[in-house]
């Protein structure tokens, strides 16, 4: 599946991310492990963490008040796939 370069970018960040996993802030999602605070770092919009989201790439650890998105095994051979082909 070819993804456009923000869901591939969102993708990259939380397969680099410690344990697969963003982390919401104000602005979207986040990897906490790089960062402590947002303003330091890549921020995803939650609108491309959605598309994720819908494509099965990710999931959120509360569908109603998500604080985590994490990659699932599909995400993570998506991501995979897409650094070997780099």
């Amino acid at each position: 599946m070819a993804l456009t370069p923000k869901p591939e970018e969102a993708l990259l960040a939380a397969h680099g991310a410690q344990d697969g996993t963003l982390n919401r802030c104000r602005g979207g999602w986040y990897d906490r492990s790089q960062h402590p605070s947002p303003a330091g770092g890549l921020v995803i919009t939650s609108r491309t963490a959605n598309a994720l989201v819908d494509m099965g790439l990710a999931e959120y650890d509360n569908p109603y008040i998500p604080s985590a998105l994490y990659i699932t095994h599909d995400g993570i051979a998506q991501a995979q796939a897409i650094l070997g082909d780099a």
